[in-house]
């Protein structure tokens, strides 16, 4: 389970972000595209935010989620510390602060589900990723051979991982990231 849970918080990390590697380095992941692109795609529509400091508002949320045109459902990706932001409502100056919950939160946006992850920073180059779950398909071959007669090592420093890993949007504008 460890190493299952290794190998998914890397995919995650180069998915959403990039691996943060330099190509020359042995585990640098050069075979995913990050969604938290520099330039408008025809997939991902970057949302660039003017504000300074660079913050996290519900109008740039809202609108990288107007960005996306398909029908799938809408999953909006950010750190807990910027959902918590999103969250917050204070109804008049001085008046007490409450917080909505996520179902609340998601309706206001527009999304389906919000899902917290730790890459999603102003550091890795996203304040916020939108995306349609439903336009996001594998990318190549989705027969890979299976190995049979194969022993598995456990608690040893010897293992490996065979599986398919790939994907990408098959739909147009269907992503938006909020760039900080």
């Amino acid at each position: 389970k460890e190493l299952t849970n290794a190998w998914v918080n890397e995919v995650e990390r180069a998915i959403l972000v990039g691996d943060g590697r330099s190509a020359s380095d042995a585990r640098h992941i050069s075979s995913f595209e990050k969604l938290a692109v520099s330039a408008t795609t025809n997939y991902i529509t970057a949302i660039a935010n003017t504000e300074s400091p660079s913050t996290i508002t519900m109008e740039l949320v809202k609108k990288a989620v107007d960005s996306i045109n398909t029908d799938g459902r809408l999953v909006l990706i950010l750190t807990k510390q910027n959902k918590t932001i999103l969250a917050k409502q204070v109804f008049a100056t001085g008046g007490s602060t409450q917080y909505l919950s996520d179902a609340q939160l998601a309706e206001q946006l527009g999304v389906t589900k919000i899902i917290t992850n730790k890459f999603v920073t102003s550091a890795n180059g996203a304040l916020a990723i939108v995306m349609d779950v439903d336009a996001y398909d594998v990318v190549g071959d989705t027969n890979p051979e299976q190995i049979n007669q194969y022993d598995i090592y456990k608690n040893q420093n010897v293992f490996e991982l065979v599986g398919m890993a790939g994907g990408g949007f098959a739909k147009f504008e269907a992503g938006a990231v909020v760039k900080p």
